[in-house]
């Protein structure tokens, strides 16, 4: 395991985010105003590197990482924030953005892990 956090809130705003293949996540210790926006988790795990290739879970819904933003590792490490595009893409759009390919967008559960491996 590289990487591991658990959800503790989804905000009102996350589902139309998703609806654009997009879900924005960030540490308990975002700014209230995002929190419609946000899921929210709590880091459960060390500080680690990650990347392209390696394996994202949200929940039980298994996702690869095909592109990485040059500043989405630091971000979900320092800050617990990254922005996740369900499109498979293999060139990064944004630098805290993480690609993923997989089973479709998914929203998980408050209590659910967000898993790194």
């Amino acid at each position: 395991m590289k990487y591991c956090s658990e959800v503790l809130n989804i905000g009102s705003d996350v589902e139309e985010l998703i609806s654009e293949n997009l879900m924005v996540l960030f540490c308990e210790e975002a700014p209230e105003v995002l929190y419609d926006y946000c899921v929210i988790h709590k880091n459960k795990w060390p500080y680690t590197d990650f990347g392209v290739g390696d394996n994202f879970a949200l929940g039980n819904h298994l996702y690869e990482i095909t592109a990485l933003g040059d500043a989405a590792v630091k971000n979900l490490n320092e800050l617990g924030h990254v922005t996740l595009c369900f499109d498979g893409a293999v060139g990064a759009q944004m630098g805290g953005y993480i690609h993923l390919n997989g089973e479709g967008a998914y929203i998980p559960k408050i209590g659910e892990e967000i898993v790194i491996f």
